[in-house]
């Protein structure tokens, strides 16, 4: 089994997901209110790209069935339910629900992979569950940063560097490209307090919104709080939207 981690981009090359096993991560804050949701009993999570696909399509579905959330830049999308806080899915607003999102990175890397065996959601809030479950699944995995605008950003390494660490330290005969290496070593010494995400321009962009989004920072930053596995389980019919249920 070899491990590997890499950034999104639009042109990724198909050899890096063809017939393996993704995780998708975007800890500030897509795959974190995905956890979230499915830890709150949401029936199912379907993500878009667009803003105008995801309402159109939670509109299809009727608005009583559906919690429609998402954001650009940051900031929560007029007529939306919720923003892309995690601390507003909660279990009054979300079980027996059908999340509909669309959010300016995290959508943008989980609609765009192509040619995988499984897609799942990992964050810092579930890592462990979807480790256990990409070893069950078995295979080479490529693990997924969405990064921020196009650019590489710290907090989703170091959730990769966390589910390279639990192969690391759990799973044997695995190999490990250099990135993965780097990515455990980032999660390691964000572990021993070296590393001051805070720092980060994310992650001060998102704090300097407002003491919610510092609530939203601190949740999605703490470690396997929702055991949950959020696996892709196919596509809407128009191919647009990806349907992600609790595989746990």
């Amino acid at each position: 089994m070899l491990v590997d981690v890499i950034d999104f981009r639009p042109d990724l090359p198909l050899e890096k997901t063809l017939g393996k096993n993704v995780a998708v991560i975007d800890v500030l804050r897509c795959t974190s209110c995905i956890a979230a949701a499915f830890s709150n009993g949401a029936e199912r999570v379907v993500v878009f790209e667009g803003v105008e696909e995801a309402r159109a399509y939670a509109n299809s579905l009727g608005r009583a069935n559906t919690v429609l959330g998402g954001e650009r830049k940051g900031l929560p999308l007029e007529g939306f339910d919720v923003g892309n806080s995690p601390l507003e899915y909660t279990k009054e607003r979300v079980q027996g629900r059908i999340c509909v999102m669309s959010t300016s990175n995290g959508s943008k890397c989980l609609t765009g992979i192509k040619g995988a065996v499984r897609i799942f959601a990992s964050s810092l809030i579930n890592h462990l569950s979807v480790f256990s479950a990409l070893l069950d699944a078995a295979g080479d995995v490529t693990v997924i940063c969405s990064g921020t605008g196009g650019n590489t950003s710290a907090d989703d390494v170091i959730a990769a560097g966390a589910l390279v660490s639990d192969f690391y330290d759990r799973a044997c005969g695995c190999e490990f490209t250099d990135s993965a290496l780097i990515a455990k070593s980032v999660y390691d010494d964000w572990k021993q307090e070296r590393f001051d995400l805070t720092a980060t321009k994310h992650c001060k962009y998102l704090m300097s919104l407002g003491e919610a989004y510092r609530n939203d920072v601190l949740y999605c930053m703490t470690e396997n709080t929702c055991p949950v596995v959020p696996l892709c389980c196919g596509t809407t019919e128009d191919g647009r939207g990806l349907i992600l249920i609790n595989n746990r």
